[in-house]
């Protein structure tokens, strides 16, 4: 395809959320895509490469787009809404063709009969002309203009899109490298999903991805009220390892002498801190295992991630995720992410060379 129609409300009304660099790549992503007429190239890395995505910024921007308009299948990454634009321009060039082909060929018959009519044959003439129009009437052309009225493929509302059932949507889920959801999840995101789109007109699959991107939304809103949640909780609570006032001189602790207290003291060590020091070490009270306080970052939606992470390499900890984390400047989600890609894209490689 040398060209094809942007529609610039479907385009600003499924990418309002973008930032501008994303809404660019995508918008380099469906020119590659009409271009070649194929989907998009499935090695990642590569097609990053031909998008000149070099920057982290545009690194980061191909990863969001992918997973929000783009189906990873065996033959790359597929666009529903390309795909369609695709066969039907190919269905009007053919059209095209046929129609153009009916005009020729009605053009000959009214050269014809008009030299037949200057030569006197009208008679054979006619024959002829009978006998292609009975032709025409056998394969008649369809001469109706066709229409570009921007409208999408299926509406919303129709029986076809009215209801979203749970387990396919868990499979578009699962493609989004997004965490399943359950039927209760489901039918407390319904009315705001249904209240937005209200006046689109989508088709079940163009729905589906639509619910994940929400999804995903409401997941990462979730993560960061639960993230506000807990400071806030933090700064209103007693700390819990307040340290002790400093022992006053002449008082015995943990049934030290002052002498023996200030002979194991340390610089700007309290009494009391020097004290429980000395008696930790002597064994007296030993220390109670404690289980570890899971990490906060890990919690909800991150958790669920690494879990999926861990399934594909179980030497994966939440720890190394952090450090590498802090290595790449980003929060452990957007890592976890770009990890699990990352993982997912090796498995398929090892899959395909066995």
């Amino acid at each position: 395809m040398n060209q094809y129609l942007h529609h610039i409300g479907d385009f600003n009304n499924a990418t309002r959320h973008l930032t501008r660099v994303e809404r660019s790549i995508y918008s380099d992503m469906i020119d590659m895509y009409y271009d070649t007429e194929q989907p998009l190239l499935l090695d990642v890395a590569a097609l990053k490469r031909k998008l000149l995505a070099r920057t982290k910024e545009e690194s980061a921007a191909v990863d969001v787009v992918l997973q929000e308009f783009f189906t990873e299948t065996a033959q790359g990454w597929f666009n529903e809404r390309c795909d369609f634009e695709i066969t039907k321009f190919h269905s009007n060039s053919t059209k095209k063709s046929i129609a153009g082909k009916a005009s020729a060929a009605k053009r000959e018959q009214t050269r014809i009969k008009r030299i037949a009519e200057l030569n006197g044959h009208s008679t054979d003439v006619e024959q002829v002309l009978e006998s292609v129009g009975t032709d025409e009437q056998q394969n008649p052309t369809n001469h109706k203009p066709i229409t570009d009225n921007h409208k999408p493929i299926t509406n919303i509302n129709t029986q076809e899109g009215e209801v979203l059932e749970l387990e396919k949507l868990n499979k578009y889920l699962q493609r989004a490298i997004v965490p399943e959801i359950t039927q209760e999840r489901l039918n407390s995101l319904l009315d705001g999903f249904n209240a937005h789109y209200e006046t689109w007109t989508l088709s079940p699959s163009q729905r589906y991805n639509k619910m994940v991107a929400w999804i995903k939304k409401a997941n990462e809103d979730d993560r960061i009220n639960e993230a506000r949640l807990q400071r806030a909780t933090a700064t209103t609570k007693k700390p819990t390892n307040a340290k002790e006032p400093q022992a006053e001189k002449g008082k015995s602790y943990f049934g030290f002498t002052q002498q023996e207290i200030e002979a194991q003291a340390r610089e700007g060590e309290s009494y009391y801190d020097t004290a429980k020091r000395m008696n930790d070490a002597k064994g007296d009270t030993p220390a109670q295992d404690v289980e570890p306080k899971p990490l906060r970052a890990f919690a909800g939606i991150d958790l669920q991630i690494f879990k999926t992470i861990q399934q594909l390499d179980p030497k994966i900890t939440q720890q190394a995720v952090i450090d590498l984390a802090k290595q790449q400047g980003k929060d452990e989600y957007t890592t976890m992410v770009k990890l699990h890609m990352q993982l997912k894209s090796e498995a398929a490689k090892v899959k395909v060379a066995q």
